[in-house]
Formats: structure tokens, sequence, C-alpha cells
């Protein structure tokens, strides 16, 4: 990952989960205003590490379980979190003096002459401060409460500060209430909302010269930017762009064989693609149309792709459940509030070219790493930070939106 996007990676700017809010919440209500403390696993008393054990438990319900944080932010000694800590679910980022924690961030103390150490989770925080969130810290001990240190405070009880457990929001459950946020509009108002955004930049290749840039579309030929995508090229370039190549190749042919055996066209299918169908219909990213006589599928591979189509293929990968046109839609509608422009007119058309197809892309990479106020933003950011691994500094320049 470029040196731009870490950078990125790591402001204090980034928007909380709704779950994240809500624990913050219930957190306030339950304990600070009660004056009481967290016993998440029944042993040893309220500690600190109880605390930030709720936390994660709550963010991160794996089973619905009280231990859940053992999942994903293991369990130990407070100074041991750090190491111990899942990095499927949490970013790692080591204390520098001058970095700024994020609102969530968990932050780790590494403790003093055999001392356990500290946790806590940060509230906020600037270039001096942080406000945190902990228990059995200070002189109010077994008690939820808030305290704004600076970030050498503690040094003398808790040691130095190891640095930040970042939750990744795309594991953090997306709730109801965020669904209901992008389905206020009815399929036709929201499709002709989308219709009306104009790109900003007058330039209609620049975003499939930038997707060619990071390697996601030979250039090559400048042919092939006009050439028609069909069903199969669809597939391939989704996971191109999302990194699944190696994915793909670890597939038996056995595996492969056994997927297709369901295809009732899977004689259309080009001998080199075959792998990447079978990935694209076991990981759900297509789903193709059942036929009643045999109950096989038929995916239709060699078919040209509709902006709709394209746009549902890369929303499914970001595990949105996309099964019609209104689902299409009510997720574009988001990423349209948010700014985007380019792929707003991809949408309705009947077939797309490369160069369409480039603006879909295009316009969710820019969301992720320059529109990430909000939740999705940060969804999109952190989903593609784990399996993107281009060169992101294509989108230093804002002005290219």
């Amino acid at each position: 990952m470029s040196t731009v996007i870490a950078s990125m990676l790591v402001t204090n700017s980034f928007a909380l989960t709704h779950r994240q809010s809500e624990w913050f919440k219930q957190t306030d209500i339950n304990y600070i205003s009660k004056n009481k403390g967290v016993d998440q696993d029944g042993a040893w008393g309220k500690q600190c590490v109880d605390l930030v054990s709720n936390y994660a438990s709550y963010i991160f319900p794996v089973n619905g379980s009280r231990f859940d944080y053992s999942k994903t932010l293991g369990f130990g000694n407070a100074n041991k979190l750090y190491a111990g800590a899942k990095e499927e679910y949490f970013e790692k980022i080591l204390f520098k003096d001058g970095f700024v924690p994020a609102m969530g961030d968990v932050v780790v103390w590494a403790g003093r002459k055999g001392r356990a150490g500290h946790v806590a989770i940060v509230k906020s925080a600037d270039q001096k401060t942080m406000t945190i969130v902990h228990q059995n810290g200070s002189s109010r001990n077994t008690k939820v409460f808030e305290q704004t240190i600076t970030y050498h405070s503690l040094d003398k009880y808790n040691g130095r500060v190891i640095g930040y457990l970042r939750p990744r929001a795309y594991k953090i459950p997306i709730t109801n209430e965020e669904k209901e946020i992008v389905k206020k509009q009815s399929k036709a108002s929201q499709i002709s909302y989308v219709k009306e955004v104009k790109p900003l930049n007058s330039d209609p290749l620049m975003p499939y010269n930038t997707i060619v840039e990071l390697g996601y579309l030979d250039g090559s030929n400048s042919s092939l930017s006009t050439k028609k995508l069909t069903k199969t090229e669809a597939v391939v370039l989704a996971i191109k762009f999302f990194g699944l190549e190696n994915s793909v190749n670890d597939m038996s042919q056995e595996e492969v064989e056994l997927i297709l055996g369901n295809v009732r066209d899977k004689n259309q299918i080009k001998n080199w693609a075959k792998s990447y169908i079978a990935y694209a219909i076991k990981e759900g990213i297509i789903s193709g149309s059942s036929v009643a006589k045999d109950k096989k599928i038929i995916v239709s591979p060699n078919a040209m792709v509709s902006g709709e189509v394209f746009s549902a293929i890369i929303f499914r990968k970001l595990n949105h459940d996309v099964n019609n046109l209104d689902d299409v839609y009510d997720v574009y509608k988001q990423m349209v509030d948010g700014g985007l422009s380019y792929g707003a007119e991809v949408l309705p058309m009947k077939s797309i070219d490369r160069a369409n197809a480039a603006k879909i892309m295009y316009d969710m990479l820019k969301y992720a790493y320059f529109k990430a106020e909000d939740g999705y933003g940060i969804y999109l950011r952190d989903f593609l930070a784990t399996t993107s691994v281009k060169d992101f500094s294509k989108f230093t320049d804002d002005n290219t939106y």
C-alpha cells in the first residue's frame, strides 16, 4: 500500500459506524451516568480489560455471546491485547508522537515494572490530548468514566502507549437502521435522481485512464475502451478489482467442475474463464436465473452486461444484499449523495463498455478514499484496503473528481 494511503488510514476524521455510536450511547446511559462498572468475563472484578472486551463483543457479535471478544480482541492482561488482537478485526497502529487517534480506537499501554498495563477507548482526540472512556484507572477504579489526558499523562502508572487498535468497519455488521437510510425513495424516484447527476470533470475518459494506470484494465490497445463487456469479462474485471485472483487459482479442478455441474449453459463458458465463473457463483457474486425443469441455473456468460448488472456484481462482493434493481439503486443513491458522479450515468445503460465499467470502479475508489466522512465511506475504504494492493497515489489530486 502506498505511503499516501497509509497516511490517510491513520487520521482522526473517520465517522463511527452505527453500532459503535450505539455502544458509546449505551455505555453512557448504563454505566457512566449510573456510576457503575463492567465485569464482562465474570472474573477478577471490574478490570480495564472488561470494558474494552464489552466494546469488542458489542461491535463484533460473532456468536451473540458476552464472550465474543475472545474471537476478535483476544484475552489476557491489557498489555497483551495489542499483539493478541486479530488483525482480521483490528488494524494495528503503533504509537507515534503527533499521531491523532480516531474515536472508537482502543488505546493500549505497556505497563511499568511488571504491571499489566492499561486499555481504554478513545472518545475524542487532538494533537495534545485525548478523551478516553475506561475503568479501573486513576482513582475511580471499578467505575466506567471519561477522562481527558495528554498522550503521556498515564506513563508514570501504566508505562508508554504501545499503540491503537482500530476496529475494521467493514467487519462490523450493518444494522437494519443503516439499511433503511438508503431506502427512503421509490425505485422510480431513485432512478430519476441518479440519472440527473452529471460528472464534474469534463474529461469522460479520465476514469478509464486512471483505472488503466492502476492496473485493473489493459490499456495497451485504445480500442479496448469501447469494447462491450460480456458477463464473463465483467466477472473477471470484478475479481481483479478486489484482488481475488489467487483465490480463483486456489480452486481445484474438481471444485470448479462440481460448481459448474449446476450450470445449464456451462458449455458456453470458455475454458480459461471456468474457474472465474465458478468462483463467482460460489461467492454469490453472480446468481444466474433458475430453470424450473432441472433446477439448474443459466449464467449467460457471453451476454452483454448492463450498467445495473455490473454494479450488482460489484455490490454483491461488497456484501450488499442485492437481489433486484431496486437494491442496486438503493446502494448507488447513497454513493451519489456522497458526491459520486461518473457511475450514475452508466447504471441505466443496457450494455456497457470498459470505459463505462471503469467509471463505476473509479467512483468506488474515489468515494472510499476521499468521501469517507460517513459510515459507508469507511466501510468501502477498509474493505478495499484488505483486497486491493494497487497504487492509490493516483487519487492524491482531488481535483480529478
